[in-house]
């Protein structure tokens, strides 16, 4: 039978213990911080609770060094890295601490806002300060230590050091990726583009050299057209790239669901607010100070409901579908109407189909051995993950998540208005040609994709009388008119040929969150009841599939914990086994694993990291 430490504070200070008198000082808490909810006293008190309510489970310690003082003699000095001693460095900097002062459990008062506002506003990772977010990771703060995830963020978030098995856990992923969604080769028509942008630039140079000479009053009216053109040609970056993401992790992956039975690596997001402390489940309710929160899911497939049941069903009249009624092919493949396309899915699903599948959805977990984690804190925070996701493609799954992409896509920067780059229009071609070519093409042509609340802007901004019609937006600005013909496996001509004209619609963000959101929706009726797995792999293989029951009550109340952390309206908890604090870079200086540490944190430190 296992046996503990209970300890219990005495007002000298000193920590009794039915079993031995570790004699721990009462940390630096008097400059506990004024919580927005309370007043520093209660701070205090939190602190003070943890403490007194902090377990030692004797039997683990003795098994490794057959005394508490193991973490207080080991060398810590010579196993610090200078990234830990940064780390170190700068949390007590951030701290305010004095060299008489003890690593609080608590950020001192004099440290301003809350986890979520320090880490969003001083983070090593600058995206994370330019587009303030978390991940779902960062939702899981009982994973291993509250305190450790307290203390990386008031030292500024450092970037984590990769190791082998990062690594290799980050190449298996791939491994399985690349094998539900081969990755399209796109080299030889990003060389092609190239050189025909290097030959634009050329003929420009020419034509303004000609008007500085023969006709000096163009001059400028022709630099600034070329300039225009140019900037169509390219773009911005960071809208070219957001609109490739979610054609690949949204589009073409639910494409894949519904035609493959899986996918792999599914971008998805949501929303917290922390005030009310719960997910934003609407549009109609997002407030800008609201917190993104994103993922990817590793595995989701449509199971069958009942062993009995015809397997392959679905897709086989999806692919009946595809097959009879697809008016065209290009290069083999079928060039797909997706207005068609989603509303026959979305029949289906609705209908014959609503109950015959339900979505499984899984979270791969590495290992470096064959075993699941022995602590249990870690599997739960696997099933937390997983809960998310299945609450992420809950709230995507209804009729908010156009303006909610709208909204990612805004926080991130990105003008949702702007056009799309040629450049990318033309690898979009040749990656996702079955299902993009057919929306081009009414684009082009000026007409609705099917989705309202897109197809009534566009007209209104495009189409209407007092719309503005100096929108340019025309691929032979790039293409000149002259096929692509540098790609002997894949023919270009029938694909671009429709598009070579002045688009009445620009290809914009807009557009691909339409048809990301639609994609969605069809998960609706599959989210009742999913299967939610865990699934554990070693040297390249799953060795365990945990299996669990979404449990909407834990999963509620894990989140509400995890909001309470970031919003600052709680204390962090400490480990709850001292074995994990062999990994983590403040061994040396926290008061946990540091019962006889002493007042002098500052001359202590600088031992450490001299």
């Amino acid at each position: 039978m296992n046996r503990y430490l209970f300890r219990s504070y005495t007002t000298a200070g000193a920590v009794n213990t039915k079993v031995i008198n570790l004699k721990i000082p009462i940390p630096n808490i008097a400059r506990a911080t004024k919580r927005s909810n309370g007043s520093s006293e209660k701070s205090t008190s939190e602190a003070n609770e943890l403490l007194n309510r902090f377990i030692i489970e004797k039997s683990k310690i003795e098994s490794k060094s057959g005394s508490i003082n193991q973490y207080r003699k080991k060398s810590i000095k010579n196993e610090m890295d200078e990234n830990t001693k940064r780390k170190i460095h700068d949390l007590v900097s951030n701290f305010k601490l004095t060299e008489n002062d003890r690593l609080p459990l608590v950020k001192p008062k004099s440290v301003t806002g809350s986890p979520y506002y320090f880490y969003t506003h001083n983070n090593e990772d600058k995206s994370i300060v330019e587009n303030p977010r978390i991940s779902v990771t960062k939702l899981l703060t009982k994973s291993w230590c509250e305190l450790r995830e307290y203390y990386d963020i008031y030292a500024g978030s450092k970037k984590r050091k990769s190791t082998v098995e990062i690594e290799k856990g980050k190449k298996h992923h791939e491994v399985l990726e690349l094998e539900a969604h081969p990755i399209i080769d796109v080299s030889t028509v990003t060389q092609e583009i190239l050189r025909r942008v290097s030959l634009i630039q050329a003929r420009m140079s020419l034509e303004e050299e000609h008007a500085l000479s023969a006709e000096p009053e163009r001059l400028k009216e022709l630099q600034a057209n070329n300039e225009a053109i140019l900037k169509l040609i390219d773009g911005s970056e960071d809208t070219n790239k957001l609109a490739e993401v979610w054609v690949h992790d949204i589009m073409e992956k639910l494409y894949s669901l519904f035609t493959m039975s899986h996918a792999r690596e599914v971008l998805v997001h949501s929303y917290i607010n922390l005030d009310s402390q719960g997910m934003v489940t609407k549009a109609e309710t997002l407030r800008k100070e609201d917190i993104l929160v994103s993922g990817i899911i590793d595995l989701i497939e449509l199971v069958p409901t009942d062993s009995n049941s015809t397997e392959f069903a679905l897709y086989t009249d999806i692919e009946n579908w595809i097959r009879f009624e697809t008016e065209k092919e290009i290069n083999g493949l079928p060039m797909i109407d997706l207005e068609k396309f989603l509303a026959v899915v979305g029949e289906y699903v609705h209908g014959e189909f609503k109950n015959a599948y339900t979505l499984k959805i899984t979270d791969v977990k590495t290992r470096s051995r064959k075993q699941i984690p022995p602590q249990l804190s870690v599997v739960n925070a696997a099933k937390q993950q997983v809960s998310c996701y299945k609450d992420y493609l809950d709230i995507m799954s209804n009729t908010s998540s156009y303006r909610m992409l709208l909204e990612n896509a805004t926080r991130r920067h990105c003008n949702i208005d702007e056009p799309i780059g040629l450049k990318t229009v033309i690898k979009m071609l040749r990656t996702s040609s079955s299902y993009l070519f057919e929306d081009f093409k009414k684009l082009a042509n000026g007409e609705p994709i099917g989705f309202k609340e897109y197809d009534d802007f566009v007209k209104e901004k495009y189409l209407s009388q007092h719309s503005d019609k100096a929108v340019y937006y025309d691929l032979a600005a790039l293409l000149d008119k002259s096929p692509i013909e540098s790609d002997p496996d894949f023919e270009y001509t029938e694909l671009v040929e429709p598009l070579l004209k002045r688009w009445k619609i620009p290809l914009t963000l807009r557009y691909f969150a339409a048809r990301s959101g639609q994609f969605y929706s069809l998960l609706s009726p599959y989210l009742v009841k999913p299967l939610v797995t865990v699934d554990y792999h070693y040297g390249g293989e799953s060795f365990r599939e945990v299996k669990f029951e979404f449990n909407e009550s834990t999963y509620n109340q894990n989140l509400l914990d995890s909001i309470s952390f970031w919003n600052g309206s709680r204390a962090p908890q400490p480990v709850d086994d001292l074995s994990k604090c062999n990994y983590c870079d403040f061994k040396g200086v926290c008061s946990i694993p540091n019962p006889h540490l002493s007042f002098s944190l500052g001359k202590h430190i600088k031992q450490l990291t001299s």
